[in-house]
């Protein structure tokens, strides 16, 4: 037992020995070409030092140290990234990100944002014309796109989008994969036969007021005005939701918003001369 021991603790140091030798060489490659100006190279080798031991604290500060060196390449492809997606233009989005993603294939954020770029521009390269139709469908996507995920944006925009035109196979593709994407926050809510999903928000709105389950009236009349940023009845709901649970001012700036939109809503005019 003793000798199989020894040989055993023998082959464990011998590894750890080897361990450190291919350490210390990625790190001697990695820091020639930090000098030289190399970064992207910089960074897939300190990568390899994490592989190889993920508690190197030093390799994580280094990389960063790198990407921050790296700025001036990769602030205008992230921001060109943005504007192509914002405008629609998701193969071409796709397009740039791998170029940030050459200049750093470990950076994790952009790994998650080729992916979904993929999966999207695979259904819908381009979105960019005009409408109302195809304003939500970027909404959709850029929450899904966004780093900080907003899965009720993404899914209500894409089935508010196919609601308003049905016949149209992006839109349809495009709430299909939402709530494949999101199945939880789509299955909180089910579509009713023959209402639209405003007009559906909006009745559960009224519905919640009724219950005195402000909170919720209050939540869906956001989601409303996500999907129709000028809807006076979400805004008069919503204002009438905080109202009633004490905030005043809240319900005010809500009601104001709306008589701006509409100064002919008699109703409205009541609102404002409440105390």
């Amino acid at each position: 037992m003793c000798v199989f021991a020894a040989a055993a603790f023998g082959a464990a140091a011998d590894e750890i020995k080897e361990r450190n030798r291919v350490i210390s060489e990625y790190y001697r490659l990695a820091m020639e070409s930090f000098y030289n100006g190399e970064y992207t190279s910089a960074i897939a080798r300190w990568t390899e030092v994490l592989k190889a031991d993920p508690e190197q604290a030093l390799a994580i500060k280094l990389i960063e140290t790198a990407r921050q060196k790296m700025s001036e390449k990769i602030k205008p492809l992230s921001a060109e990234i943005v504007r192509l997606a914002a405008a629609g233009s998701y193969g071409a989005a796709a397009g740039k990100n791998a170029e940030l993603l050459a200049l750093d294939p470990g950076n994790k954020r952009w790994i998650t944002l080729g992916e979904k770029l993929g999966k999207v521009a695979a259904l819908v390269p381009e979105e960019t014309k005009q409408g109302k139709v195809q304003w939500l469908m970027r909404k959709s996507v850029n929450a899904y796109l966004s780093e900080k995920e907003d899965p009720r944006i993404s899914v209500n925009a894409s089935r508010y989008a196919w609601q308003l035109k049905p016949d149209y196979t992006a839109a349809a593709e495009l709430k299909d994969f939402m709530e494949t994407e999101y199945r939880e926050a789509a299955g909180s809510e089910r579509l009713v036969s023959g209402m639209n999903i405003v007009d559906q928000k909006l009745q559960s709105a009224l519905t919640n007021i009724y219950d005195a389950k402000y909170d919720k009236t209050i939540l869906e009349c956001n989601d409303v005005l996500e999907l129709e940023p000028k809807c006076v009845l979400a805004l008069k709901r919503a204002g009438s939701a905080y109202y009633a649970s004490g905030n005043k001012q809240k319900a005010k700036e809500a009601w104001l918003t709306a008589s701006r939109i509409d100064p002919s809503d008699q109703e409205l005019k009541k609102f404002m001369r409440m105390k």
